[in-house]
């Protein structure tokens, strides 16, 4: 896409500049129809043509209002004080994004934000975004799910400040992304900070990688099931005792709170201090207008079904989660080989109390190649935040011990033939007892 403009020079010349969206132009003599030499000029050039001025940065999109350009929109809670709890949490996710001394692939500062499904991580990301919109990242706030971040940040980038520029014409998507980092507006010296939010990154490499910038005016934050290694990084656990009482408090009143105070901090505990548990449970009692102490026993009740209890499967359209608690760990667990879903369903058999290794399995007990075997699969589950190792001991968190026993023994827990099971496999079914399915 070009642009042309006609300009009289000192001498009464008229002159055609055509500048294309590289930055790049050519002149030439309207009267006398005569090709001039093309001139390349940056994205801030002044070009002189005798006594005429040119400047050729990109045309903006003008800003309307004061806040910074975002698409935060009415993303995450939006009343004041409903958002309780993560205190510590933006203090130390400030810290990484702008403190970090990390060296990394790109000089983009980066932090994610991990933790098991349902545990708040994507609404953490946004109310620090609104936090601090204003002052930190007067650059811009651009919120994008992490399986199609590029084609989200080109979207974003284009409405905002390139209306005209048509992005066809610039190339394949890297090349368009890098055309974005290297004219974001900025309007200070030195530019203004710009955070860039991937929501639910499940492939830091495919995902990210390829949409990091250069500039060190850019802060990525990820929101992440994955315990990622090599980046500053956030593991965000549930809620405090408190916290959780005051999250519950917010959506069904003082006043329920107040005549159920003792049952109020039993279901809190019995959801594990999960924040998606205790806001789905409390849509759900105001909903159907029974009491705290009737959904506590339904739940109780349902033993390793608790998971798909009403109360707990569908999230309200005005909630950041997208999905109930069963789903939600359900993306965890179809990111599982067999061996860790066979490690992490036996590890169900155990009392909820944290786990000694030793306790587990004994070297002694099982081969070497099935002893490394179930330590790969150990790790996955730490990795994909399902399984928390605290010093020597290992846990669970109670929804996540039921949710794996009732994949243990639900028809989705597919065993394939014996001879397509490995030997790590075939390990991990004689400990469960299931030794010659096949």
């Amino acid at each position: 896409m070009s642009d042309e403009r006609k300009i009289e020079t000192s001498g009464g010349d008229y002159r055609e500049v055509n500048t294309n969206d590289r930055g790049q132009y050519a002149e030439r003599d309207v009267r006398n129809d005569r090709n001039q030499q093309g001139i390349i000029a940056n994205d801030n050039a002044t070009i002189n043509i005798d006594k005429a001025e040119l400047n050729f940065a990109p045309k903006l999109a003008e800003r309307t209002g004061t806040m910074p350009p975002n698409n935060l929109q009415s993303r995450g809670i939006l009343e004041s004080g409903q958002f309780v709890g993560r205190e510590d949490a933006l203090r130390e996710l400030h810290e990484l994004l702008n403190q970090s001394s990390q060296v990394a692939i790109s000089s983009a500062k980066v932090a994610g934000v991990t933790g098991m499904g349902g545990v708040g991580k994507s609404e953490l990301a946004v109310q620090y975004a609104r936090q601090h919109l204003a002052e930190t990242y007067r650059g811009g706030v651009v919120w994008l799910a992490a399986d199609r971040a590029g084609l989200e940040l080109v979207g974003f980038a284009k409405s905002s400040f390139f209306p005209t520029i048509d992005f066809a014409q610039l190339g394949d998507l890297p090349e368009q992304l890098n055309y974005c980092w290297q004219h974001w507006p900025a309007e200070k010296v030195p530019p203004e900070s710009v955070l860039l939010i991937f929501d639910d990154v499940t492939d830091y490499r495919s995902q990210v990688v390829p949409c990091l910038p250069s500039d060190s005016r850019f802060r990525v934050m990820l929101t992440t099931r994955e315990r990622l290694q090599g980046i500053s990084r956030l593991d965000l656990d549930v809620l405090s005792p408190k916290a959780a009482w005051v999250m519950l408090q917010n959506i069904i009143s003082e006043e329920r709170m107040a005549a159920e105070s003792e049952t109020a901090a039993a279901l809190c505990e019995f959801l594990g201090f999960l924040p998606l548990g205790i806001e789905l449970a409390g849509y759900y009692v105001c909903e159907e207008e029974c009491s705290l102490a009737e959904l506590l026993a339904e739940l109780e009740a349902r033993k390793r079904e608790v998971l798909k209890h009403e109360a707990l499967k569908y999230p309200e359209p005005t909630m950041t989660a997208q999905y109930g608690v069963e789903a939600a760990l359900d993306l965890s667990w179809e990111r599982l080989d067999l061996d860790a879903r066979f490690l992490g369903s036996y590890l169900g058999l155990f009392a909820a109390a944290p786990i000694r290794w030793n306790l587990v399995v004994k070297p002694e007990e099982v081969t070497e190649t099935v002893y490394e075997a179930l330590r790969v699969a150990r790790r996955k589950l730490i990795r994909l935040s399902l399984l928390k190792k605290v010093g020597e001991f290992f846990q669970y968190h109670p929804l996540v011990k039921q949710f794996f026993l009732s994949k243990l023994e639900s028809d989705e827990f597919v065993i394939p033939p014996e001879h397509q099971l490995t030997e790590g496999s075939s390990g991990l079914m004689n400990l469960l007892g299931m030794s010659g399915h096949s």
